[in-house]
């Protein structure tokens, strides 16, 4: 069984293969007798591609324009075939997608199952192609906003808005350094209660989110213009900001109007279990401490648990006393107003998960590329960013085809009995994705025109 699956799967490639082949030379040689008078015709040269059915070898004519001088490849640019490319969209798609989740050679092991010569690096460099654009499309939105001064068009105006920053730290290779920080900023709505009664679960309304390996300015003024997009910041009364008490968290508080900073309970939490484990009695004091917004008595009971202290112990309580007294304000908003701390889930989730795998090491580039794709991922969005730059010229495409078909007239009988023939055994022919463009502009019109036998 499993060499007869194997061997199928084989021969359905190759049959796809041939398929495609013949429909690319049918619009390249239609496309020849349609050119403009001053393209002269130079030769053919072929490509490969590796497509989602293993290599395609593609032959195409080659044309320079005797008025300008320039070569051009008239089937490469009816298709939105780059220069450059040696891999289909769809399968570098595939590559982006599983590269993800899984490390580039466990991902290339994976698609090797279904589509041969596939390697790690083709992955990498998939991976890079769709890190690159996404980096480039953050940037250009930053600069649009603070350099050219261009206002965002967002429009929801929630009561209050919640913004929430964290950082994870990644191992570097090929750098100066050994270890550098990924910065996460999240903003949502609120939350919501979803699920059913016996398995409730509560998620974040609204939820938008911006990543990168840049550094804290660079970070606050993507999450700035991205959120722009989508809330009217003049127009929230309140926004919320929450973090761990690192400074660069803090400063988010200058890119938003009617900011405040929030300390993470969760942080706050861990540091006074380090600091002070089961002293039931300065807990206790410092939680009354904390609550009477008194500085004093919470400076005094931290004195009293380090004076019975030694060594390390000490040190621990000496720590928690300085990081409570640097985020004071953060904490008596934190008691006063909304509780904020889904940044640790969100980051474990949506970075950590991938980014920090055992023995996982990243280029500075790599770094910063695929926490923005992950970001992208969770936005929902990044799919739209996996789309070819150059997309398919379907009202050119129909008018070839529709050429094409007026031109055979002779051979539509033929055409519609191969016609009958493909629906057979393709059922994309009639079926529920008759309507797509590359069926509906490409395939149909040249089975119908009597190119594909």
């Amino acid at each position: 069984m499993s060499e007869l699956e194997r061997g199928v799967q084989a021969l359905t490639q190759q049959v796809a293969a041939d398929l495609l082949g013949a429909i690319l030379e049918a619009m390249d040689q239609e496309l020849m007798a349609q050119r403009e008078d001053s393209l002269r015709l130079v030769g053919t040269r072929s490509r490969t591609i590796l497509t989602l059915f293993g290599a395609l070898k593609i032959k195409r004519r080659l044309y320079r324009d005797t008025e300008t001088g320039k070569t051009v490849f008239l089937l490469d640019e009816v298709l939105g075939l780059p220069a450059y490319a040696r891999i289909s969209g769809n399968l570098a798609q595939m590559c982006q997608l599983i590269g993800l989740d899984v490390p580039f050679r466990q991902a290339a092991k994976i698609i090797g199952l279904l589509v041969p010569r596939v390697s790690a690096m083709t992955v990498w460099k998939c991976f890079q192609q769709a890190g690159a654009a996404a980096a480039k499309e953050a940037q250009a939105r930053r600069e649009a906003v603070f350099e050219d001064g261009v206002v965002p068009d967002g429009t929801r105006r929630p009561p209050e808005l919640y913004i929430e920053a964290d950082g994870v730290a990644i191992k570097l290779q090929r750098a100066a350094a050994r270890r550098a920080e990924v910065r996460v900023v999240v903003g949502y709505e609120g939350k919501e209660n979803v699920g059913t009664k016996k398995k409730p679960r509560r998620v974040l309304k609204e939820k938008h989110q911006v990543a990168g390996l840049v550094n804290s300015r660079a970070i606050w003024e993507e999450a700035s213009a991205a959120f722009g997009e989508v809330w009217d910041m003049s127009g929230i009364p309140s926004v919320h900001i929450g973090g761990d008490g690192a400074e660069w968290v803090k400063e988010g508080q200058e890119y938003f109007q009617n900011a405040t900073y929030h300390l993470d309970p969760f942080h706050l939490k861990k540091r006074v279990t380090e600091a002070l484990g089961d002293d039931s009695s300065a807990r206790e004091a410092l939680a009354a401490a904390l609550r009477d917004n008194s500085k004093r008595k919470a400076e005094e009971a931290l004195r009293l648990a380090a004076k019975t202290r030694k060594g390390a112990a000490r040190k621990r309580v000496q720590a928690l006393a300085a990081y409570i007294l640097g985020n004071w304000d953060g904490i008596q908003a934190t008691l006063d107003g909304p509780t904020l701390g889904t940044i640790e889930g969100h980051n474990w989730r949506i970075v950590a998960r991938r980014m920090k795998r055992r023995g996982a090491r990243w280029g500075l580039k790599g770094g910063d590329y695929m926490p923005r794709l992950l970001a992208l991922r969770e936005e929902g969005t990044l799919e739209n960013l996996l789309k070819h730059t150059r997309p398919l010229d379907t009202e050119r495409i129909t008018n070839l085809t529709q050429r094409m078909a007026d031109r055979n007239q002779a051979t539509r009988k033929k055409g519609k009995e191969e016609g009958e023939w493909l629906k057979a055994i393709v059922p994309a022919i009639s079926g529920p994705s008759a309507g797509e463009a590359w069926i509906k502009h490409v395939l149909r019109p040249l089975v119908e025109a009597g190119y594909v036998a």
